[in-house]
């Protein structure tokens, strides 16, 4: 849960879980923002294999795939980034924390679905 504390820093309902009206959509997001999700930081850590080893199989940047990895950096979701505008012009932290923490209705769809169909590309593609 390392970056679940830098965008979660108050007890509060969430909005998202308000605006996003398909169930199947609304579940991949607390998914995600809680690492209870598919990535290699989490599935590594659960099969003992070493943090720094924790590599994303779809690209070859030799980085461990993390949320901020699979969100803003991984080249293999860049036409999905495009499609629900994630690609900033330099990915970081602040950033990250941005987007996970944004209570504007646009951004929260935008979110869950380049989740949801990057989450999908990378299931089939592994």
């Amino acid at each position: 849960m390392e970056y679940y504390r830098l965008f979660k820093n108050s007890f509060q309902y969430e909005k998202y879980l308000d605006c996003i009206n398909d169930e199947n959509i609304r579940k991949h997001m607390p998914r995600f923002r809680l690492s209870s999700h598919s990535l290699e930081i989490e599935t590594g850590r659960y099969s003992g294999v070493v943090r720094n080893e924790r590599k994303c199989k779809l690209c070859n940047m030799n980085v461990c795939e993390s949320e901020y990895h699979f969100l803003l950096c991984c080249p293999a979701y860049n036409c999905l980034r495009c499609t629900y505008k994630r690609r900033p012009s330099w990915p970081n932290l602040a950033v990250f924390v941005n987007i996970m923490s944004s209570h504007n209705i646009h951004t929260i769809h935008n979110l869950s679905k380049y989740i949801v169909e990057a989450m999908q590309f990378r299931n089939n593609s592994s």
